[in-house]
């Protein structure tokens, strides 16, 4: 999207907290109160936050970036510790679709980079390194695979990998 917002006009109407991550009413209004923060998340308490300024809606973490910074993110703005509504600067990145991507969950039911071989008794182990996926290995368990994917998602991705603390299920 692009900025239709005057930095001035944002800062005007709000301030910005690097510590809370929180933006506040520097302006009061109907059901504005001066000094309260702003936006919400609508529905879904897991969604990212939002803050509507003359009948337009925007993601609080965009205009978090901007209020700060002063440029409108030409990018993704990714949450380091993946809680979608902590805009703490300190939280927040620029990063490419495919460095947002590393951490994505996989959508079958196996650990993320794995997969039921062919054969349907072994796990397959696999990275997507550069656009290019990439054989780990082959395994007795999914636990085992996922294990050798972590520890090269890790090697590979440096500080965007997060480990997801999984559960390990024993059973698959």
């Amino acid at each position: 999207m692009t900025n239709q917002l005057n930095l001035n006009y944002i800062r005007e109407l709000l301030d910005y907290d690097p510590n809370t991550g929180y933006l506040t009413n520097k302006v009061k209004g109907i059901r504005r109160a001066i000094g309260k923060r702003v936006g919400g998340n609508t529905c879904n308490p897991e969604a990212y936050r939002s803050i509507r300024i003359d009948g337009i809606l925007y993601l609080e973490h965009r205009l978090v970036w901007y209020h700060y910074y002063g440029t409108w993110p030409t990018s993704i703005i990714d949450h380091i510790n993946r809680n979608k509504s902590d805009n703490r600067i300190s939280n927040l990145r620029e990063v490419t679709y495919s460095q947002n991507a590393i951490n994505k969950l996989p959508n079958n039911c196996l650990y993320r980079g794995v997969t039921l071989s062919s054969s349907g008794t072994k796990f397959k182990s696999q990275i997507r390194l550069n656009n290019i996926l990439v054989y780990i290995g082959t395994f007795n368990s999914a636990k085992e695979a996922s294990l050798a994917y972590e520890s090269r998602a890790r090697e590979h991705h440096k500080e965007f990998y997060i480990n997801p603390n999984y559960t390990y299920n024993e059973n698959i």
